[in-house]
Formats: C-alpha cells, sequence, structure tokens
C-alpha cells in the first residue's frame, strides 16, 4: 500500500485518539456545570452525582453543600442516599472503618467559617444516614456555642441514633456489632456484661431491697 494512500488513515486514527483523550472526565465534566450561573445546571448535576458510582462524588456533594445556597436541600438529600449506600454495602465494617460521608460533614459541622444553615444541614444530614459512626462528631458539636440551630439539630440527629440524655442506646463493639448498652438486662442475659458488673449490680440490689422494705413499716409507726 502506497504512502499516499496509507496517510488519510493515519491521519483519521491521530484524531480519534485526539479526540479520546479531550473527552471530559464525567466527574470534571459535572464539576463544570457546579460553577455554572445556571441553577437549572448546577441542579442537574447534583442529581447526576447522587446516582453516580465514584468516591469523588462526595467531595463534590459536599463542597456544593458547602458553598451553593440554591442547592443546600438536593444536596443534603444526595449525601444521605450516599452516606446510607455506603453503609448498606458495608454491613461488616469495623469500628475504625469511617464512611466517607460522615467523614467529611464531621468536618463540616466544625468548621466555624461556614454558615449555621449550613452546618445544621450537614448535622441534619448525619442524622438521617442513621449510622452510630456519626455520633463522634456530633457529640462534639453538642455544646456549639456558635448557633443555637446547629446545637438543636445535633440534639436531634443524636436522638434519631439512640443517643439521648448523655447516654448512648447502642453502642459498637471493636468487631462491629451494636449492642444495647443502656440496658443493663440485655446486656447480662447476652453475656456481655463483666463479672465486676455483675457483682456492683447484685450489691446495688441487695441494698435497694431492704430500704424498699422498710418504708411502709416506717410510715406505720409515724401513724
Amino acid at each position: 500500500m502506497s504512502i499516499r494512500r496509507v496517510m488519510p488513515w493515519l491521519s483519521l486514527a491521530g484524531l480519534l485518539m485526539l479526540l479520546a483523550g479531550c473527552a471530559l472526565d464525567p466527574i470534571e465534566e459535572q464539576q463544570d456545570k457546579l460553577d455554572s450561573v445556571k441553577v437549572a445546571e448546577r441542579k442537574a448535576a447534583v442529581e447526576f452525582l447522587k446516582g453516580y458510582e465514584d468516591e469523588r462524588t462526595v467531595e463534590l456533594l459536599v463542597e456544593t453543600l458547602e458553598g451553593d445556597p440554591d442547592l443546600l436541600e438536593q444536596a443534603g438529600n444526595a449525601l444521605v442516599l450516599k452516606g446510607r449506600e455506603w453503609e448498606e454495602e458495608h454491613p461488616d465494617a469495623k469500628k475504625s472503618e469511617q464512611n466517607p460521608v460522615i467523614e467529611q460533614l464531621g468536618q463540616t459541622i466544625g468548621d466555624m467559617h461556614l454558615e449555621a444553615a449550613v452546618r445544621t444541614k450537614a448535622c441534619w444530614v448525619l442524622g438521617e444516614i442513621g449510622s452510630r459512626r456519626a455520633v463522634p462528631a456530633l457529640k462534639g458539636r453538642a455544646a456549639d456555642a456558635s448557633s443555637m440551630t446547629v446545637r438543636s439539630e445535633v440534639a436531634n440527629s443524636l436522638s434519631k441514633l439512640g443517643y439521648s440524655g448523655g447516654t448512648m442506646a447502642r453502642e459498637m463493639l471493636s468487631d462491629g456489632v451494636f449492642v444495647e448498652s443502656y440496658d443493663d438486662d440485655v446486656r447480662e442475659t447476652r453475656g456481655l456484661m463483666s463479672e465486676e458488673e455483675k457483682e456492683a449490680r447484685a450489691a446495688a440490689k441487695e441494698t435497694e431491697e431492704p430500704a424498699a422494705e422498710a418504708e411502709p413499716s416506717t410510715a406505720s409507726e409515724k401513724a
């Protein structure tokens, strides 16, 4: 085959390679859309990221939550979905493994440079995900002096996760198993209570019972 005949094919192959190299990565493309002045385009980008499987989507959605008031609600809802998906995909995850949504939003709620509305929404997302992994981040903001709305949402989210009155309703063990830590009967029945705890509990019961029995006789003496 002559060079003249080969050249057009080589040119076409080179053009195709150039076009392939210039093709935008889907995440980069959505990032460009998130910078658009058109709200509709930015909303479409968030909707795309919500359903797209890529670990980079979480970072983009968090950035949108923090920096775009028009998309605060939509980005928050998308992050709830992402956080729940991670939990469903990692049912046996150890305590040391962190949900990327929870990890990043933990930083968001502690960033005092952000608007209270943003940090409040981040707290809401952590509660809606429904994972105990979010408890430490939320507890750290329970006494947030910067905003009452943040404190209120922290309390609401902790309540959703079973944390109330300073007591964890469910405690994660190192192997990722949850136990009803607030219910001593459950812990003792399931063999999760130490011998020292059992002895202290038995001693406390013995102390309480005589006192309860003595109350009626004391009352009759006074009568």
